[in-house]
């Protein structure tokens, strides 16, 4: 049996997952303006930034020339000041949630991902439970697939153990030895002999 090696296939997924956009968490305050950005290196030239809630409900854009276009649900309660940043201006708990900025240039991608909650300021942390952080997709299925692949590896081992095992029985002597009704019987098993 041929051995599939499992390693380009790792490799592969390694690389798109390592361009996925890991999940940011953000505490901030409730009435107070908050920005949040994604660095500017990830921005092409040229290219529309579009920021969503969620994953379908546009809360703007940012077009090349400057201009901004903030949808009627959203006005009043955002600004974009740059293309890499989203301003809410008093923003409320019920505004928490998925945020995504999506840039459309020569390709069309999610460049930042960020999970707000918007919570009181008067509200003391010192009582809450800490937070765990949100372990990202990418992290999550590379763990499974390293798993996956350690298991198939120790399969792949344990069989050519055995294959082994068993072609070095196939030349063996067992000797067996009784020497009356209560003693117990020895086995003896010898190495295959040897050609020379």
């Amino acid at each position: 049996m041929k051995c599939i090696s499992l390693l380009p296939f790792l490799l592969l997924l390694f690389e798109k997952i390592q361009g996925s956009t890991e999940m940011i968490q953000m505490f901030l305050p409730t009435g107070k303006e908050s920005t949040i950005c994604f660095p500017e290196n990830k921005l092409p030239k040229n290219s529309m930034v579009s920021w969503l809630n969620g994953k379908t409900l546009t809360v703007g854009s940012y077009l090349p020339n400057g201009t901004t276009n903030v949808t009627q649900r959203f006005t009043g309660k955002v600004k974009l000041p740059r293309p890499t940043c989203l301003t809410f201006l008093s923003p409320q708990k019920s505004d928490s949630g998925v945020y995504f900025a999506k840039v459309a240039g020569d390709r069309y991608e999610v460049v930042a991902r960020f999970n707000i909650t918007f919570q009181d300021q008067n509200t003391d942390t010192t009582d809450a439970s800490p937070v765990s952080p949100a372990v990202s997709p990418a992290v999550l299925a590379v763990l499974v697939l390293a798993i996956i692949a350690a298991a198939a590896a120790a399969a792949v081992v344990l069989w050519r153990y055995l294959k082994k095992k068993r072609q070095d029985q196939k030349g063996a002597v067992l000797f067996s030895a009784n020497s009356g009704t209560n003693s117990p019987t020895v086995r003896i098993l010898l190495p295959p002999p040897q050609c020379i």
